[in-house]
């Protein structure tokens, strides 16, 4: 039973806390599908990353869509997000 328990658990495990926050949790707002995908691929590619490990053309390779649409998606899913913080913050 140890053995098979073993086999669960990774032998190597990462974390990163870059730093810790104390405060109210802000909501996020709610994208379109789409505009979702595109941000949430971002992320995992590591666009918003500092610095950058990806760039728009790797999320369009990714997505097969155009460098466009990746370029729009992006920056209103930035602007809603931007600005539903900015109003969070000013209420509290």
């Amino acid at each position: 039973m140890k053995d098979n328990l073993q086999l669960l658990i990774p032998e190597k495990i990462e974390m990163r806390i870059s730093k810790m926050i104390i405060g109210d949790l802000i909501a996020a707002p709610k994208l379109p599908e789409r505009r979702h995908l595109v941000i949430t691929t971002a992320v995992e590619k590591g666009y918003y990353d500092t610095p950058r490990k990806c760039t728009q053309k790797d999320i369009v390779d990714v997505l097969g869509i155009k460098q466009g649409t990746v370029a729009e998606h992006l920056q209103y899913a930035e602007s809603v997000i931007i600005n539903s913080w900015a109003d969070q913050v000013s209420k509290s």
